[in-house]
């Protein structure tokens, strides 16, 4: 059987997957006197589009947290991993012991599996002992899908050009269908 642990991400991404100027650009605005505003579209732009694939979409922090490892086989790590960085045992009264004998190997969709590597097994825990996972999930910023780029900065554009909550005698949604369109096959849904 397979035990899953799902994450959650601990920071932001260290940067944006549409930079200041390209939305600018997409939003015909020359000087800086809107950055603050545009910034915050973008960022909001990422988070929304981040919610509805249920997975990050650059490099970003993440950790779970499990209280036994599984009884065979290996721990699905679900989320789009691009590597594991830690893996450490914490107990109450105890100094937390970091767990190093263990391999990553591919699963699917981009998960991976945490395994025993060769002649080692799953440690002992403690009594109310913790394990916990740190890695790295979501896209590198040159394998990022140029669809998910243009969704954030056709949202960003949006909302700066529509800047109201109510939008009386127009039809919306809260991402277009265009942009429900190209997000589709992107979708994660196993993200806790």
């Amino acid at each position: 059987m397979i035990t899953r642990a799902a994450f959650t991400a601990t920071a932001q991404p260290a940067s944006e997957p549409v930079t200041l100027a390209e939305l600018r650009a997409q939003v015909r605005v020359d000087d800086g006197a809107d950055d603050a505003l545009l910034l915050g579209y973008l960022i909001a732009a990422r988070q929304h589009v981040e919610a509805y694939l249920g997975r990050p979409i650059l490099a970003t922090p993440m950790r779970a947290e499990i209280e036994a490892w599984p009884e065979s086989g290996a721990l699905l790590l679900n989320a789009p991993v691009l590597a594991v960085t830690a893996v450490t045992i914490t107990a109450p009264g105890a100094d937390d012991a970091p767990w190093t004998e263990y391999l990553v190997r591919p699963g699917p969709g981009g998960m991976k599996y945490l395994r025993p590597a060769a002649g080692a097994s799953w440690p002992a825990l403690p009594d109310d002992a913790v394990v916990v996972i740190t890695i790295t999930a979501g896209w590198t910023v040159d394998l990022l899908p140029e669809d998910v780029r243009t969704v954030i900065l056709q949202m960003a554009a949006h909302w700066f050009a529509v800047r109201e909550v109510v939008n009386i005698g127009n039809v919306t949604s809260e991402i277009p269908e265009t942009g429900k369109q190209l997000l589709r096959g992107k979708r994660w849904k196993l993200i806790g």
